[in-house]
């Protein structure tokens, strides 16, 4: 028999405490099918259903009730040999932050050469995962904070802004004429590559084009930031795209215009659990990230030059 993992032990409990696998979905930024399945897996690995389910309500079974103080002490016991072994006086300093793929493909190069040059005792793990595993890598403390962009608020998470940015249309250069703002009605009629869903800014997109009344010309459906901009410098298409990645990307020949009507604007921010405080280290490379990037903006608005990533 297949043991039960600590993510199928970490939704049970969720869901015995809230009687409702939407609510513990919801909770553990999960979907419902995805939570429902775990809980399915991990009744056939016990051999007896966990929840009665009716249409109106979901009620404990007496498998769930003798499971829920197991699990709960056996997550509680691995949280404290987590803290156990990150404050061993003779253990190497460890931080773990979590990253979107985005973040990690073009802001953290830069600010990991930082980290290093100021702490270098500190052992980073970075755990680059999607999007749909950001926030649950954050909430469960596998990692101690993370670094991207999530869109929304969370009365669960701490959000602090490192970076903000706008969408902005991208073309090659020379080939849409474009003016350095345009609107979304602009581009309605122009061709554009769109990101999957996975990727953090294809809701406000489309937010965006709901609020301008407007639907969008998409030839080309892709899963990386990357594959778009590279199909816009070749002039196969346009795409949109935050206006730092652009910069970031190393990729010659775009040229973008900042949209409007309505102005998207996008936070990377520092992420962190409200209910987890950091310990030292964790703590002292967040404050040397949120102290970075304030140097680059204050570089960059004061003189006019430079690069804010």
């Amino acid at each position: 028999m297949n043991r039960p993992t600590l993510r199928q032990l970490t939704i049970f409990l969720e869901v015995y405490r809230r009687k409702s696998v939407s609510v513990a979905a919801e909770r553990l930024h999960m979907t419902q099918a995805a939570t429902s399945i775990a809980l399915r897996q991990l009744e056939a690995q016990l051999g007896g259903l966990l929840f009665n389910r009716t249409t109106r309500r979901l009620t404990s079974t007496p498998l769930a009730d003798q499971l829920a103080p197991l699990a709960e002490r056996m997550l509680e016991d691995l949280r404290r040999i987590e803290a156990l072994t990150r404050t061993a006086e003779h253990s190497v300093s460890r931080v773990a932050i979590a990253c979107t793929p985005t973040f990690a493909a073009y802001f953290l190069p830069d600010l990991m050469r930082s980290i290093h040059e100021h702490f270098p005792n500190v052992h980073i793990d970075v755990i680059d995962v999607s999007q749909s595993q950001f926030i649950p890598t954050i909430t469960s403390r596998q990692a101690d904070f993370g670094l991207g962009v999530i869109g929304f608020e969370d009365p669960e998470l701490r959000q602090i802004p490192l970076v903000d940015d706008h969408l902005c249309f991208v073309s090659a250069v020379g080939s849409a004429h474009l003016p350095p703002e345009i609107s979304w009605r602009g581009i309605q009629h122009r061709p554009v590559a769109m990101i999957s869903r996975s990727v953090g800014i294809r809701p406000m997109i489309e937010q965006a084009c709901a609020r301008a009344g407007i639907r969008l010309n998409v030839t080309h459906e892709v899963n990386l930031l990357s594959t778009a901009l590279a199909l816009a410098s070749a002039g196969v298409t346009n795409t949109i795209a935050p206006q730092q990645i652009v910069h970031l990307s190393g990729i010659r020949g775009l040229e973008s215009s900042v949209l409007h009507g309505p102005w998207v604007k996008r936070h990377v921010s520092a992420i962190l659990s409200c209910h987890h405080p950091l310990e030292h280290w964790p703590r002292q490379v967040l404050e040397h990230c949120i102290a970075y990037y304030e140097g680059l903006t204050q570089k960059t608005d004061g003189t006019g030059t430079g690069s804010t990533p």
